[in-house]
């Protein structure tokens, strides 16, 4: 059994943070925390009606769940034509990166989030 975030062991809304100061730079949650252009969870409406279709793949281990659920059903209310979001069971952040498995054998969930993707976006191309 798989229980809890084992890539990211200890990861809470505070490590969360700090890693958000490594990206943003020191200070940077403050200052950048709510601009859109460092996460589309706080962009204007009227930018998030013109996205492209959205698919947002997060596992129920992830930090960020719930915006990423949130951010789904606000591009929904804002009638966006195509806003998805999957919840893998048991994944954490970037669990797709380990589809290989670490040297444990392949991680069916990765494997399984990846061929969705490539589905998606095929149903998609023009």
């Amino acid at each position: 059994k798989c229980w809890g975030d084992a890539v990211n062991a200890g990861v809470d809304r505070k490590s969360g943070r700090e890693e958000a100061e490594a990206y943003l730079g020191g200070g940077g949650v403050t200052r950048h925390g709510k601009d859109w252009r460092a996460s589309p969870f706080f962009a204007p409406a009227s930018r998030l009606r013109k996205l492209p279709a959205v698919l947002l793949q997060v596992g129920n281990f992830e930090l960020i769940l719930d915006e990423s659920v949130l951010l789904q059903k606000r591009l929904e209310k804002l009638g966006h034509p195509d806003a998805q979001v999957d919840i893998y069971p048991r994944m954490w952040h970037c669990w797709h990166q380990y589809e290989e498995g670490c040297g444990l054998g392949t991680l069916r969930q990765a494997t399984n989030a990846l061929r969705d993707l490539k589905q998606w976006v095929k149903a998609r191309k023009t």
